[in-house]
């Protein structure tokens, strides 16, 4: 019966690995390829709709 539970062990730890490596590729193209972006810059339009009096914003 130990054989059995020893090798279960064995399987779980190196699948935790496995995924635990998948998971770090993953973070590694998710910093490559979606990088942070600013916000756009408001258009005419969005300018104009401004009360001309707005303090505080």
């Amino acid at each position: 019966m130990t054989a059995a539970n020893d090798s279960f062990l064995h399987a779980m730890h190196v699948t935790a690995l496995w995924g635990a490596g998948v998971a770090a590729i993953g973070t590694v193209v998710v910093f490559l390829f979606l990088p942070g972006r600013t916000p756009p810059e408001p258009g005419p339009r969005e300018r104009e709709s401004e009360p001309a009096n707005a303090v505080g914003r």
